[in-house]
């Protein structure tokens, strides 16, 4: 089982979030009734807005919530820590291939969350949204540690409430997740660490090492 190239990981990462984001770039509150809660949310969205704007990757992973971070994090991980299983323990023969499959193309760029999470997401290709009515928040509902923006058009945005008090979207882990490359990949970093297991080695150890 592969993976496929880097390439074709990163651009079908793009292509889900340009379309997830194609709802929400430069928006404008319309008929928001305003409270301080609300206003935080606003001020996130704006933030997201301007990182998309400016094509800027660092900017979007400050505006993400605290459950996107963790799935970054951990996946930036998991890869780095695979491939140096499989060059420490695995067959001289199956090195090259295996770590191939489980993201060693990916692995400069898995230095951690927010490294992998800009280098996938490029969002330099992310494009502006083409109805106006995708852009214009008709209203924010506000449920304990959840916000939802509703547009014009009826798309949804969900902001959640950070450890830290901060505000910030969930949008783009379920794109990343459902990719097939990616479910592919976790797949393939599965398999090598169970082979690793076969071999003998205490993989949850290393693993769970810091």
């Amino acid at each position: 089982m592969t993976a496929g190239p880097a390439l074709q990981r990163r651009c079908e990462a793009m292509k889900a979030c340009s379309y997830l984001v194609i709802l929400v770039v430069a928006a404008s509150c319309a008929a928001c009734s305003s409270s301080p809660e609300k206003d935080a949310v606003v001020e996130s969205f704006e933030r997201f807005q301007k990182g998309l704007k400016d094509a800027d990757g660092e900017a979007l992973w400050g505006v993400i919530d605290d459950a996107t971070r963790t799935y970054f994090d951990e996946f930036a991980s998991s890869i780095r820590k695979t491939c140096a299983l499989i060059r420490e323990y695995y067959p001289a023969d199956d090195k090259v291939q295996t770590l191939r499959s489980v993201g060693g193309d990916l692995e400069a760029s898995a230095r951690d969350g927010r490294s992998l999470f800009v280098y996938m997401l490029d969002a330099r290709k992310l494009e502006p949204p083409e109805n106006r009515d995708s852009t214009v928040v008709r209203e924010i509902l506000l449920q304990d540690s959840t916000a939802t923006i509703v547009t014009r058009s009826g798309e949804t945005i969900i902001f959640t409430r950070n450890g830290d008090g901060s505000w910030g979207t969930r949008m783009f882990l379920a794109a990343f997740r459902e990719l097939p490359a990616i479910v592919t990949l976790t797949d393939n970093i599965k398999v090598a660490q169970e082979n690793c297991r076969l071999l003998g080695i205490d993989v949850d150890r290393i693993m769970s090492a810091k």
